[in-house]
């Protein structure tokens, strides 16, 4: 797991310094997470350490489109419509993940959603 969390935390935070910094490469530096997960997760699959459903690929599915996502909007003016639809395409893989992988939410969990929506 630390090999998971150590390196995406550290790209997170050079990501985060980056746009703070106002560097030229704060743009592709965004991407540089995602794209380590994504990366990390698929080879996790090719080698065996995670069995590979349906659920898994969905997520992983999710994960790219958020990423589509973040590259069309590095230019608003020309991608902003195509990169609300890859993250509403992300969105939809997620919720057919979650559909899918047999998680029944008790009471106790939706309450949280419920009081969130119910003050928004």
């Amino acid at each position: 797991m630390l090999l998971l969390v150590g390196p995406y935390a550290l790209l997170a935070i050079l990501a985060i310094a980056a746009r703070q910094l106002g560097w030229k490469a704060a743009g592709a530096a965004k991407a540089l997470p995602l794209s380590f997960l994504i990366a990390f997760l698929a080879a996790a699959a090719a080698t065996g350490r995670a069995e590979a459903g349906l659920v898994y690929w969905l997520i992983m599915g999710g994960l790219a489109c958020g990423l589509a996502g973040d590259i069309l909007l590095l230019d608003k003016g020309r991608f902003f419509k195509q990169g609300v639809v890859a993250f509403l395409g992300g969105h939809v893989l997620y919720i057919a993940a979650f559909a899918l992988s047999g998680l029944r939410p008790t009471w106790r969990m939706l309450m949280p959603i419920a009081g969130y929506f119910g003050l928004y």
